[in-house]
């Protein structure tokens, strides 16, 4: 059974200490491997990592996205989950922190303000992730955890001892989060910012 380590939503800011003999990259597609630290209101996960940029937008600005995928070992075989809060647990989180929103408020605010709003509303379906359990059950019509939109934690990154940036530490958009099957050709997400599409892609 595949690892997962579990943290309470953080009452303070997050900070993650990232380490590597490689310096970041700097353009989408490099992946280096290292360690992180992450610490959450005093309890640290600390594993292995790999650490690529997401999105080739954020790499044209000095401080980047930066998807982090954690492992076991130093092997870089086996992954681990990170769950923090009521996010999906998952075994890659990203750093985000993009240069035009300076502290990541605005990106997480709207997020955070969406999920208000749908949560107003009566009946059920009432948010849109409910829609992929209509009409299935058993197993396929219990509630997963995912949300259909990203969420995370404001945090500060560090590499190598120096100070990085501030952002948020979030679950990007995932197969999972969005229930969305692995090997279905009618499970497909179109992202409006820039027509992302998942269709028949390996997690």
């Amino acid at each position: 059974m595949k690892d997962q380590y579990a943290f309470p939503a953080p009452e303070s800011l997050i900070r993650i200490n990232l380490t590597s003999a490689s310096a970041l990259p700097i353009t989408k597609g490099p992946v280096i491997e290292g360690s992180v630290d992450i610490y959450i209101d005093g309890q640290l996960f600390s594993k292995p990592v790999h650490v690529d940029v997401q999105w080739a937008t954020s790499a044209a600005y000095a401080k980047k996205n930066l998807n982090l995928a954690f492992f076991t070992d130093t092997t870089y075989k086996d992954t681990v989950d990170l769950k923090i809060g009521d996010v999906k647990p998952h075994d890659e989180w990203t750093f985000k922190a993009n240069w035009i929103d300076a502290t990541h408020v605005r990106n997480t605010m709207n997020y955070n303000l969406w999920a208000d709003l749908v949560d107003t509303r009566t009946g059920w379906p009432q948010r849109e992730i409910d829609f992929s359990y209509v009409g299935k059950v058993g197993a396929a019509g219990m509630a997963t955890g995912a949300t259909a939109y990203p969420q995370g934690y404001p945090c500060v990154m560090y590499f190598n001892g120096e100070f990085y940036g501030i952002g948020d530490l979030m679950l990007g958009k995932k197969r999972g989060n969005y229930n969305i099957a692995k090997n279905d050709p009618t499970n497909i997400l179109f992202g409006l910012d820039d027509a992302t599409v998942f269709e028949n892609l390996s997690p």
